[in-house]
């Protein structure tokens, strides 16, 4: 399998805090891998970067066989259209019905005609079990409900990539099987996705291999199996939750 995402000995600093020193991961195409550390690990960051609203210090990030550190943020543009990124509130538009919320990335990056949009936009929410909310806005919706919107809106766009960031934090156990559904049925079409999560059952139901950040560095990584043996870092990991 080909690597979709390499992160190279990739080091970020915000002032005089060092939250990645020596990062290196690796993703295959097809893959859902997932990303555990400790609250301030710096998680999000690495997200974040995959897409180039971060810029490393030191090292690469190579996501579809480009380095990100060397593009503009114009060159960014048509990446992100192929890159999709699952905010953890769902980042809906509040003044947006649901319906709209999804039509506005087709509007904004593709030449569709508004009936083949609508068309797209149906689909879309059939798809995501969210018939029947194409006119409420988005303080209507529950908070799964708000997550499956915006997961549905994030991959509207057919992305090659999901960059999923806590989808499942603070959702009740049907809901957290709603989205771990959605991710497994992303995966059965081929895209490549990076979940960050403190839910341990979710990450084992979803993920082919998992890596454990710690002191800025990955720590450990293999399958959620493997890496729930590792019981000492695990521990750190765990402990570290609970500070």
């Amino acid at each position: 399998m080909a690597s979709v995402i390499e992160v190279k000995h990739f080091a970020k600093k915000f002032g005089n805090k060092t939250v990645h020193r020596d990062v290196n991961l690796e993703v295959k195409e097809g893959q859902c891998v997932g990303l555990i550390g400790g609250s301030g690990a710096g998680k999000s960051v690495i997200l974040r970067s995959l897409i180039g609203l971060e810029k490393p210090d030191a090292g690469e990030v190579i996501v579809l066989g480009q380095n990100l550190a060397l593009l503009k943020e114009k060159e960014l543009i048509p990446l992100r259209q192929k890159v999709a990124y699952v905010f953890q509130g769902g980042a809906l538009f509040d003044s947006m019905t649901v319906a709209e919320n999804l039509a506005y990335p087709l509007r904004e990056h593709t030449h569709l005609s508004n009936k083949e949009i609508q068309k797209k936009v149906t689909a879309t929410l059939n798809a995501y079990d969210l018939k029947g909310t194409e006119k409420v806005m988005p303080a209507e919706l529950s908070g799964g409900m708000q997550k499956r919107v915006g997961l549905a809106r994030a991959t509207i766009l057919d992305p090659q990539v999901v960059l999923f960031d806590e989808p499942t934090a603070g959702l009740d156990p049907y809901n957290t099987k709603q989205i771990q559904f959605r991710i497994l049925e992303l995966k059965k079409r081929g895209v490549t996705s990076i979940l960050v999560t403190h839910d341990m059952p979710t990450a084992s139901a979803v993920c082919d291999h998992m890596f454990l950040l710690l002191d800025g560095q990955i720590a450990a990584g293999g399958t959620p199996d493997e890496l729930l043996t590792k019981k000492g870092l695990m521990s750190q990991f765990i402990n570290g939750e609970r500070e």
